[in-house]
């Protein structure tokens, strides 16, 4: 059986910058897991510290599902049109 691959899709939107968990190459059906007010986030260690809590949060959400923690991780650049303006 072919293995999922899901990502952590982080989005400005409005005032916040928000955290999807979702599938590889869509955000369709994607679940909203965290949001930060942008603000916050234009400091790079309130965000990189936003980053790495969704990045464990998801870890341990796979885990509990699965039994087993994810297989890796994969940082890549998001797409321009998905960036924080700062970045």
């Amino acid at each position: 059986m072919p293995s999922l691959k899901l990502r952590l899709a982080f989005r400005e939107e409005g005032e916040f910058w928000n955290c999807y968990i979702a599938r590889e190459n869509t955000m369709k059906d994607a679940h909203l897991i965290g949001s930060i007010k942008i603000g916050a986030v234009l400091r790079p260690d309130v965000k990189r510290s936003f980053m790495e809590t969704m990045k464990l949060a998801f870890g341990h959400a796979i885990e509990q599902m699965t039994g087993a923690p994810p297989d890796g991780w994969e940082e890549r650049k998001a797409p321009r049109r998905e960036r924080v303006k700062s970045s």
